[in-house]
């Protein structure tokens, strides 16, 4: 039965026998030929697709293989599934808050047991885990590998439509490689979800501008509806957005109140229940409260460096201030940060000559940071941290002795490795940068120093490499602009030597 399908399928379409076409030329002898093989054989088809689609991506393949090998053996090393190890060092700080909260969704299906100081993205995401693979963390930390790979590739894809192919690969071995983002991608934590659905949401909007559609503009306002949901830094991005669709060139004014309607209202639309959750619980329009978290941290920080108290100490007295001015966190977490901000407000605007320094240098330790200590402790490996004095000192002498002189060799060895590769990566970001105002990429340029300059600005005194993690995708794109024109120099100038 099967023999006489084949013999009839072979009948029906004799037309692409060439035997039967004696006066045709040689080319249309091949095309029928090709065309016959595929309709007697169709998987040949797919595999010559296949075949095909890997030829023309093999180097980002290879990259993205290379890239989840590294993650997967950090998390191997790390051991995040042993009990004691996930206990003490992975479900700590934030990432033991999320998980709970995480469970609670899971157990009520509801966020009568929420803390208002955190947005319910990233919560949800592993709630959605747990409901599929069961209570397990470290599964999570196997997913963030996964995303954080999309990220990478998605930094190919930037790149390559920003600049080229060769550029794109660049960009992403600097993003496979960067100790910061392996660190973090196993890490139960905001960021690895964050950094990949706002630099999706970002490239939708690079390309929207390119190409003057509407739908991208409603996807890339979706997508930072999203993240700001993930996390709350984000809210503020829209006027960003909006600064730079007036400013970007050729655009009709009509159109561009198209472009800033159509992203606002969406991005409005994804973050507005939650905005309209907290009102109703709470009487506050407002995503979080963490804002008076940060300021409280800020604050501290700076009033410790000027009294020699430690941060611990300030954040109990700015508390207490607090509760004398009748803020109760119990009744109404809202209120009870709002009085804090306030109180914390008027500290910097009194201190603001002491303040400036301390944001200024939070802004610089951002940059510099290595995380040898985290690295090294979730290894197993001899780890001491740097004094918070030491950390947010304004001399950058007295923070460098204060590196070698109270670090293990362990951490040391670490820190040179990743202080050169970041040493690298700001000095080929200023080639780039240059490069690129030469070739007049302005806006290009514009797009991304206004991410990287508000994240920047925004984290201030905290100055931890974590909060560097959303604007590495962008910066690695720029420094493989100019480590690409770098190469092509000096092989230029080899060339001209011979």
């Amino acid at each position: 039965m099967r023999d006489q399908s084949r013999a009839t399928l072979k009948s029906a379409f004799s037309f692409l026998d060439v035997a039967d076409s004696p006066n045709i030329s040689y080319g249309q002898q091949r095309q029928r030929e090709h065309m016959r093989k595929n309709v007697m054989n169709p998987n040949s088809n797919y595999k010559r697709k296949l075949k095909e689609f890997l030829n023309t991506h093999k180097a980002i393949i290879i990259i993205a293989l290379f890239a989840l090998i590294i993650r997967v053996i950090f998390f191997i090393a790390v051991q995040p599934w042993n009990e004691q190890i996930l206990q003490n060092k992975i479900l700590v700080k934030d990432s033991a808050d999320y998980h709970k909260l995480a469970l609670s969704i899971l157990n009520t299906r509801s966020f009568s047991s929420w803390n208002p100081v955190r947005t319910p993205g990233y919560p949800i995401f592993i709630s959605m885990i747990y409901f599929i693979f069961g209570i397990k963390p470290w599964v999570v930390s196997l997913i963030q590998v996964l995303l954080n790979i999309i990220s990478l590739i998605m930094v190919y894809v930037g790149a390559k439509m920003i600049f080229n192919k060769q550029v794109a690969i660049i960009s992403a071995v600097l993003f496979a490689i960067d100790p910061h983002t392996i660190l973090h991608s196993i890490i139960p934590a905001t960021e690895t979800l964050f950094v990949l659905i706002f630099l999706v949401s970002i490239l939708i909007l690079i390309y929207g501008l390119r190409c003057k559609k509407i739908i991208f503009f409603l996807i890339s306002g979706f997508l930072l509806g999203l993240a700001t949901l993930v996390r709350p830094i984000a809210q503020f991005f829209p006027i960003v957005v909006i600064g730079l669709i007036l400013s970007y060139p050729r655009i009709k004014f009509v159109f561009r109140l198209k472009m800033i309607i159509s992203f606002s209202l969406i991005f409005l639309l994804i973050i507005a229940p939650w905005l309209y959750r907290n009102y109703s619980e709470y009487n506050h329009l407002s995503l979080c409260c963490i804002k008076g978290l940060m300021f409280l941290h800020i604050v501290s920080v700076t009033e410790a460096g000027k009294t020699g108290k430690s941060v611990d100490q300030m954040y109990a007295e700015f508390r207490k201030k607090a509760e004398e001015q009748g803020a109760n966190e119990t009744n109404n977490p809202f209120d009870y940060y709002q009085i804090l901000t306030r109180i914390e407000k008027n500290y910097i605007i009194a201190n603001w000559k002491l303040y400036i320094p301390m944001h200024l240098k939070g802004m610089a330790n951002m940059f510099l940071s290595l995380y040898t200590s985290q690295i090294c402790w979730l290894l197993g490996l001899e780890s001491n941290r740097l004094p918070w004095e030491v950390f947010q000192s304004p001399s950058m002498l007295k923070t460098v002795r204060g590196f070698f002189k109270s670090k293990s060799n362990h951490e040391i060895m670490i820190g040179m490795f990743i202080g050169i590769f970041l040493l690298i990566n700001y000095l080929a970001f200023f080639f780039g940068s240059i490069s690129m105002i030469c070739e007049k990429r302005y806006m290009d340029l514009i797009i991304i120093s206004s991410v990287i300059m508000y994240f920047t600005v925004l984290t201030g005194v905290a100055g931890l490499a974590q909060y560097k993690l959303p604007i590495i995708p962008f910066y690695n794109i720029v420094s493989a602009q100019g480590l690409f024109k770098i190469l092509k120099f000096s092989k230029n100038r080899k060339q001209h030597s011979i």
